[in-house]
């Protein structure tokens, strides 16, 4: 279940003390069903076209201390149209307050219209989308008109809920200008079924109905025991069950909880059973990758063989997309490179004089001559390798899980830049550049400039020129980390891929240095700490036990991992799949709801 908004949270408190709370109240409600003759019902149930919607009138009078008076009146018509009235009268100051809603969903097409009128003589109207888009997003435009004044605004507002999370992100447009307004929530969630009535719901859910009355009636087992149950007590008295595929079944499932349960299991029975289970899941992952590459190769019989990948694929979890996340990851890199351009703007402010400062001493850079335009030669290898790698961003199964991961390490690995940048200007490596300090007036002009470096990407073919940003390279980052991000995702059969990516990359760090632009500390570190960082950063994805038994030390340290990779307990595989078979037919489908006579007039012709 999704949190509340950030608007909302504390909201029924405040409520109880803002909106006029008395002490002495009283409401009264009426509901209208007016009676439709039985001809008629039986005509709209014969009728596909022509459903049966009863006229339905909700009216609420609500008298507080009798000095502020109510009146809440809702209707639906048959067509689906809702009407709302709404007015308010305070005796005390005379002071009448109405309003008039009409709401009208068109169900086809997944947009709902909203118009509202108040005494105050305003108009306003909303057109908003769900879950068009994205499952559980919100795309809504508000317009707001006072004939008297004149008075113009809008509202663009956009929200995205999933599970444990809840974001939204408003522009306000008016005379002054826009305004952005932005929140998020992140809520946790924690499974545990504690009572005995969980257990025999938990026990439903799970496909083990036989065995409700004697986990829940019989023996009494809770929540607390359940945590702690093994497969040696599900086949020892007093539980003795006698069917083994039950005893494996119950046994995978029981794990399965206790590991998303991991710290109170750690508090009921210490960390000798969750090491167990780290090891009983390490050694299942073995014995099924053992057995995808030797043992289904001797398997001569197609329906056997099926009927085994279906069977040996049912332990495994399913990997959530969780498209959300990547979201989120998107925004984390954005903000570090858009950070990553304002620390460009300043140390180029502060680059050393060439005449006080000449370049240090570099063995590389001293023994190999200057090559025009190699520097160029180095964005087209970062170019190639982007392409590449987001041809298998389209097709892979997981492309969800690897562009959280893609925007995540980027996204640190440029955060770090920034800071290793301020600490220390080196010198201008070669006479060659043209590197002057150029101190501007204002925070604006430095904005500005920023931006032109966030929008062309920081490459020179994209007319970017800047000086001072040394150590470390980001384009060394950028050629080192899509080498290794293609080589991770894509299967060892594409060893011309492989080879290829690897080449590219290599050649793109000595265009880097044979152009000058870098001394060979900046290429050296830039290639370190991006290979490390993708290293352990996939080590502790791949290898869950590393972290399973300090949960806590890896939510503090690595606070990005522990949230990214939560909902990944396994090794994505590489699985490619078409994402645009399914996208075509839902176009299809829309097209057809949206323009009918259109393509019943193609089908004619």
């Amino acid at each position: 279940m999704a949190p509340p908004v950030y608007g909302d949270l504390g909201k029924q408190a405040r409520d109880l003390f803002a909106k006029n709370y008395r002490k002495h109240s009283s409401v009264f409600r009426v509901r209208f069903r007016p009676h439709r003759r039985s001809q008629d019902i039986t005509t709209a149930s014969t009728d596909p076209y022509h459903s049966y919607t009863p006229f339905i009138c909700n009216v609420c009078l609500t008298l507080i201390d009798f000095g502020l008076i109510k009146l809440d009146v809702k209707t639906k018509t048959p067509a689906g149209v809702e009407f709302t009235v709404n007015g308010t009268s305070n005796n005390d100051t005379g002071r009448v307050n109405a309003s008039l809603e009409t709401k009208y969903y068109f169900r086809d097409w997944g947009f709902t219209l909203k118009e509202k009128w108040n005494t105050d003589n305003t108009l306003a109207t909303e057109l908003s989308v769900e879950d068009q888009l994205i499952k559980g997003s919100k795309l809504a435009f508000s317009a707001n008109f006072a004939p008297q004044s004149g008075k113009k605004a809008g509202t663009l507002k956009s929200s995205l809920k999933a599970d444990h999370f809840n974001a939204n992100a408003d522009i306000d447009f008016d005379y002054g200008g826009a305004l952005f307004h932005g929140s998020a929530v992140l809520g946790l969630c924690i499974e545990f079924y504690v009572y005995n009535k969980h257990v025999g719901l938990w026990l439903q859910k799970n496909g083990f109905e036989t065995y409700v009355r004697q986990f829940r009636d019989e023996h009494k087992i809770d929540g607390k025991c359940l945590l702690t149950l093994t497969e040696d007590d599900l086949r020892s008295p007093p539980l003795h069950i006698q069917v083994l595929g039950d005893i494996k079944r119950l046994g995978i499932a029981l794990r399965a909880l206790q590991e998303s349960n991991a710290e109170l299991v750690v508090c009921l029975m210490g960390r000798s059973l969750i090491g167990s289970l780290d090891l009983n899941k390490h050694s299942l992952k073995s014995h099924n990758n053992h057995m995808n590459h030797s043992n289904l190769d001797y398997l001569s019989n197609d329906d056997f063989s099926d009927e085994f990948h279906v069977n040996r694929s049912e332990g495994q979890r399913e990997m959530k997309p969780e498209s959300w996340k990547a979201l989120i990851a998107m925004l984390y890199f954005f903000t570090a490179t858009w950070i990553t351009a304002i620390v460009m703007v300043i140390v180029h402010d502060r680059v050393p004089d060439m005449q006080t400062y000449p370049p240090l001493p570099d063995i590389f850079l001293d023994n190999i001559p200057l090559i025009p335009h190699a520097f160029n030669m180095c964005e087209i290898c970062g170019l190639v390798l982007f392409i590449i790698w987001t041809v298998i961003l389209v097709f892979h199964k997981h492309r969800f899980i690897l562009l959280r991961r893609m925007f995540s390490l980027f996204g640190s690995v440029f955060f770090l830049r920034c800071v290793t940048m301020l600490i220390t200007s080196l010198s201008v490596p070669g006479r060659h550049l043209q590197c002057k300090a150029r101190p501007y007036g204002s925070w604006l002009e430095r904005v500005s400039q920023a931006f032109l470096i966030w929008q062309g990407g920081g490459m020179s073919i994209q007319g970017v020129r800047t000086c001072g940003d040394y150590m470390f390279s980001g384009h060394t980052v950028v050629l080192t980390l899509l080498n290794f991000f293609i080589t991770e995702y894509t299967p060892t059969s594409l060893y011309l891929v492989h080879t290829l990516s690897w080449v590219l990359n290599l050649f793109g760090i000595f265009f880097i240095l044979a152009a000058h632009e870098h001394y060979s500390i900046d290429v050296f570190i830039a290639f370190y700490i991006s290979t490390r960082l993708f290293l352990y950063y996939h080590t502790l994805a791949n290898n869950q036990a590393l972290y399973q038994n300090d949960r806590k030390r890896t939510r503090i340290w690595f606070p990005l991992f522990y949230f990214f990779e939560s909902g990944v307990h396994d090794i994505v595989p590489n699985v490619f799949d078409n994402p645009f078979r399914s996208q075509h037919w839902k176009l299809n489908v829309f097209l057809k709801k949206l323009m009918p006579k259109v393509f019943d007039k193609s089908k004619q012709l």
